[in-house]
């Protein structure tokens, strides 16, 4: 696994950028790639084939365990598989999301079909506390509908891991679907400056 560092900018670098500075800064364009881990510090894309894939650590996560004192939230966006942590593998399903906890020693990526195999998205961050390994369903998870025909941003928000479904450390995610016809997730734009959402 390699880890590729990406230098933090403000957005009065930002807004002088053209769409090419603006993709060579900001833009993942290989995250997923047959029968590899790849890692962009704390967001990751695991894409199964041939076996399983076992998550490593790297000099720059800075410990042997790469969730030594990390936790971590997997999404899987494609196909089905499994993850299997410390010996228990916990099957996956699309747009079912597993939170992992520090302390967790051995985690392996599988895919249910080499010819269909799952693409699971993550992210991590550091922890200072144990709490329980979760796995949350969409039926699990916090539902919010959002948006308008009119503003064509009429989208479903799901909060998986969240203060009210799931405990972690600092981690929150969730998974925003745009519906048939709508081409926006919001209007205006904004961001968000302490979140993170797929």
């Amino acid at each position: 696994m390699t880890i590729h560092v990406r230098q933090a900018i403000s957005q009065n670098e930002g807004k002088h950028f053209d769409t090419a500075a603006l993709r060579e800064n900001f833009l993942i364009d290989a995250l997923f790639s047959p029968g590899k881990i790849t890692n962009r510090t704390v967001i990751g894309g695991v894409m199964p084939t041939d076996g399983a894939l076992a998550l490593k650590s790297t000099k720059e996560i800075g410990s042997e365990l790469f969730l030594a004192r990390r936790e971590m939230g997997v999404f899987t966006i494609s196909g089905s598989g499994s993850v299997t942590v410390d010996g228990d593998t916990i099957p996956l399903q699309g747009t079912d999301c597993l939170y992992l906890p520090m302390g967790c020693e051995r985690v392996e990526f599988a895919s249910d079909s080499a010819s269909d195999p799952a693409k699971f998205y993550f992210i991590s961050l550091p922890a200072h506390k144990r709490h329980q390994i979760k796995k949350i369903t969409a039926k699990d998870a916090i539902r919010i509908e959002l948006g308008t025909p009119s503003d064509a941003n009429e989208r479903v928000l799901r909060q998986y891991i969240h203060p009210d479904i799931c405990t972690s450390c600092q981690l929150v995610m969730g998974m925003t679907v745009i519906e048939d016809g709508s081409v926006w997730n919001t209007m205006p734009c904004h961001t968000h400056d302490r979140l993170s959402l797929f």
